[in-house]
């Protein structure tokens, strides 16, 4: 008689599962390890080029990750590591100094200079002012000879800006005139691409600064008396606004006046009372009584004797 082959239970089948689900979870492990020890130094280069660390390892370890452990082991990783169009380091919006290295090959050129052969770096900006800003690698922090440019829209075929391109404009850490400075008009909320590159195929080390607009203050002088009459409406909006003070104080003397009202009530001030007195009618003269001497005579008339006990009267004998 021929058996039945025995079939998977549902324990075993869930066994299996955690076992494959393990053994993936494991290799991706390795992976990712392998990639932490064999990228550090990749990772190291984005950090000391200005980016930030977090993006930095998200950016190399990613790649590693995709491509493999040799994508480290190279120069795969060179032009996203220097700040190219499709990784650019972004800037706050405040601006700031910032460090970097030029290195690799060059992938954009601007519309002066001669930077076709040199590596650059691509840093992407969106101001919140809208004015005049200034860019440039002047100062010591930067080693070679700068060409800058800025474009808006896109990066690698997007317009550069006017006047938006310049060589040689301030002393680096030579002393010549090797840096470069811009001072274009921009836009609040439009993403601009800021590019560090070199003249002539030059690189090295640079320091970039970018200075935002300033923000303007809008002075409005509203009409209105001022008054509780006729007050001055300011708008929702708020601002600055200027005015001046004329006449009489006649709000500051009101507001002194209750003030001492509230200070002294009326039943104990001495001022009150003499002013009750004063609005009080005067009284009548009381009329002249008439006199009970003789007028004919120097003796008084004789007085009625004294009376009894029962009110008569006794008269003398």
């Amino acid at each position: 008689m021929r058996q039945r082959p025995k079939t998977l239970g549902f324990t075993s089948l869930l066994t299996l599962l955690t076992a494959l689900y393990l053994a993936d979870a494991a290799e991706a492990a390795s992976v990712a390890r392998q990639c932490r020890k064999a990228c550090g130094d990749e990772v190291a280069a984005c950090v000391g080029a200005g980016g930030h660390p977090r993006a930095c390892r998200r950016s190399v370890l990613g790649r590693c990750k995709r491509e493999g452990v040799a994508a480290c082991q190279g120069e795969a990783l060179a032009p996203a590591l220097a700040g190219s169009c499709s990784s650019p380091t972004v800037l706050p919006a405040q601006g700031g100094t910032f460090g970097g290295t030029t290195s690799g090959t060059s992938a954009l050129a601007g519309s002066c200079g001669s930077s076709g052969t040199a590596p650059e770096q691509v840093f992407q900006w969106t101001p919140t002012v809208s004015g005049t800003a200034t860019i440039q690698t002047c100062g010591a922090g930067t080693s070679f000879d700068t060409v800058l440019y800025m474009r808006s829209g896109a990066c690698a075929s997007g317009p550069e800006v006017a006047a938006g391109c310049n060589d040689d404009a301030c002393t680096n850490a030579t002393g010549l005139n090797r840096a470069s400075r811009l001072t274009p008009t921009v836009t609040a909320g439009q993403t601009y691409f800021i590019v560090v590159d070199g003249y002539g195929g030059a690189q090295g080390t640079f320091s970039l600064t970018v200075t935002p607009p300033a923000a303007t203050t809008t002075t409005t002088t509203l009409p209105g008396g001022g008054g509780c009459s006729s007050p001055i409406v300011l708008p929702a909006s708020g601002g600055t606004f200027s005015g001046a003070t004329s006449g009489t104080p006649a709000a500051r003397a009101r507001w002194r006046a209750a003030a001492v009202a509230r200070a002294l009530p009326p039943s104990r001030s001495s001022s009150g009372r003499r002013r009750s007195r004063a609005r009080r009618p005067s009284r009548p003269a009381a009329p002249a009584r008439p006199s009970t001497r003789c007028s004919t005579c120097g003796a008084a008339p004789a007085r009625a004797g004294p009376r009894s006990r029962r009110g008569a009267t006794t008269m003398p004998a």
